[in-house]
């Protein structure tokens, strides 16, 4: 994990590693205090159980609580996910409508991405492979979408309306004028 964290480093990036969730979840409240967090449509920030926390601090901007993708626009900070970050350094994300992956290139003051261990792979490929092939069959049995992947647990590049893969994006270090933060917690976290 030493690598890694130091690889991102190199990169731009501001790397940090946590043992456990309860660990990253302290950092988030402790770091984040009278901000407007924009937050994407995470698997892996809701299993933090950490935004009502940080509303007592904080204005959080949420679609899964307003209901509304254009409010996270004005966020200070954003709060995302990731499909898959690889050991080469490359973090990798699927998006349907672009509000997670617009985000994460220009927007927010600062971007913090949350990583679980088992969104870790060897090289681009996997991480590429991952978020096609695991991550996004996965969101798209969550939202009840009526694709193939999702009867057969991999991508087939299908040209569904329903599709959730309609862009994809290869962080290689961070946009300009954007402070990246990269917490990798030693447990299993969202899709």
């Amino acid at each position: 994990m030493e690598k890694i964290i130091n690889l991102l480093n190199k990169r731009g990036f501001k790397a940090k590693y946590f043992l456990d969730k309860k660990s990253l979840s302290r950092y988030l409240a402790e770091s984040l205090g009278s901000k407007k967090i924009g937050i994407g449509g995470s698997m892996s920030v809701k299993e933090l159980n950490i935004v009502e926390e940080l509303k007592e601090r904080n204005t959080v901007l949420w679609h899964w609580l307003d209901d509304s993708l254009d409010s996270v626009k004005d966020a200070e900070v954003y709060l995302s996910g990731v499909n898959a970050l690889s050991k080469t350094g490359e973090i990798v994300n699927i998006d349907r409508i672009g509000n997670r992956l617009s985000m994460m290139c220009y927007g927010p003051e600062k971007l913090i991405l949350i990583v679980g261990k088992n969104k870790i792979t060897k090289n681009l490929e996997e991480a590429i492979y991952r978020a096609k092939n695991i991550a996004a069959p996965l969101n798209a049995k969550r939202l009840n979408k009526k694709v193939p992947c999702v009867e057969l647990e991999s991508c087939v590049d299908c040209n569904s309306s329903e599709r959730i893969c309609s862009g994809l994006l290869i962080l290689m270090r961070p946009m300009e004028n954007m402070e990246v933060e990269v917490l990798i917690v030693d447990e299993k976290l969202g899709f």
